[in-house]
């Protein structure tokens, strides 16, 4: 029915709201080394895009 989906849409919302990261403000991220980075998802809680980064100029 028509409130039960409303409902249903508002829960998603917030759920999702909650698993968004917070970030308010820029924290520094320095990064003078190489590196590897990953993508994961957490449903289903699997890799997607990897890579790395070798030569840092």
């Amino acid at each position: 029915n028509e409130e039960g989906t409303e409902a249903a849409a508002a829960t998603a919302l917030l759920i999702r709201k909650k698993m968004c990261l917070d970030i308010t403000s820029p924290f520094p991220f320095v990064v003078d080394h190489p590196f590897m980075f990953f993508i994961r998802s957490h449903d289903p809680d699997v890799i997607l895009p990897a890579g790395s980064v070798r030569d840092i100029q």
